[in-house]
């Protein structure tokens, strides 16, 4: 293991010699805020809102499933970062282990869910070479050593290869369950996920699963939803959509008490509330909103079969 952080030490400085610069630096930063939390949070409602929202709810579940899977992998491996190392390499600082690069597997699991959604091979080939940049920043950047990049690349396409093994069955079997049987999966096994696992990660992601499922069954029982529309309305319903999203997420960062001031279990509670509202306005109350206002939404006729 020494040898291979000393080769990857000095891949890094010999890349980062040949390439860097303040104009690199910033090409970098901005491919490699693709694989934020943030990003996702934005990208993710609005494919929801404003393409299809069943290629939003499936990249929003690759998403979160990448999420849960990979903070439970850091603390199995606990290997340090570049900049732990070498605190010159760069002035960026990410926390958490750097084993593997949760950049590089969420980006093969969440653009490679959406290539196999879009079904095109020149959408494969662009998914790729985004895959392969984005774990390329986190190497210039000294955020991750090579072999941990590839080793999410590795973990998100085994995700990936059984997320399209399993979704197509497991989401035909779903829309078969009575309306309660449902919701109890879609708030039920996240719930068990937050438990098993307790952490900052998990708790977030398997609260926006619950709150993002259970308002998903919701919405197509009682308020169906198409994100069809003039490119217009489709605008508007993202911009509507994100501004309350945003208010949400901002909000509630700013009132909810912070870890250590309340008692451990107290605090995962009250975050798993948070990121579980979040899931829901995606879902649900976003949609019910834009139902509201005739001019952004769908005629009942238009709306898509479920």
């Amino acid at each position: 293991m020494e040898n291979t952080l000393e080769w990857g030490m000095a891949w890094i400085i010999a890349l980062q010699e040949a390439m860097g610069s303040p104009f690199m630096d910033t090409v970098f930063e901005a491919i490699t805020f693709t694989g934020e939390e943030l990003f996702y949070l934005l990208f993710v409602p609005s494919l929801f809102w404003a393409l299809d929202h069943r290629i939003g709810t499936r990249v929003g579940f690759a998403f979160l499933i990448s999420a849960y899977v990979n903070p439970i992998l850091k603390d199995l491996w606990s290997e340090p970062r570049p900049f732990e190392i070498d605190p010159t390499l760069t002035e960026l600082r990410t926390p958490g282990s750097g084993m593997p690069s949760g950049h590089a597997q969420s980006s093969v699991f969440v653009w490679g869910t959406l290539a196999w959604q879009v079904g095109r091979g020149w959408f494969w080939g662009l998914a790729i070479l985004w895959m392969l940049l984005v774990g390329f920043s986190r190497v210039y950047l000294a955020q991750h050593f090579p072999h941990q990049v590839v080793a999410g690349w590795i973990v998100g396409a085994i995700l990936l290869a059984l997320f399209i093994l399993i979704d197509p069955r497991f989401e035909k079997w779903m829309v078969q369950r009575p309306l309660v049987q449902q919701l109890a999966i879609s708030i039920g096994v996240p719930l068990l996920l937050a438990l098993a696992y307790p952490h900052n990660d998990t708790v977030a992601s398997a609260a926006v699963m619950c709150g993002f499922g259970s308002g998903f069954v919701l919405m197509r029982q009682y308020c169906p939803y198409s994100a069809k529309g003039l490119w217009w309305q489709r605008v508007l319903r993202t911009i509507i959509g994100l501004a309350g999203l945003l208010t949400l997420y901002i909000g509630f960062s700013l009132i909810a008490p912070a870890q250590g001031e309340i008692s451990e279990s107290l605090y995962y509670a009250i975050r798993f509330l948070r990121y579980g509202i979040l899931g829901l306005w995606i879902s649900l109350g976003a949609p019910w909103f834009f139902n509201l206002l005739a001019p952004i939404r769908q005629p009942k006729t238009q709306l898509e079969p479920e």
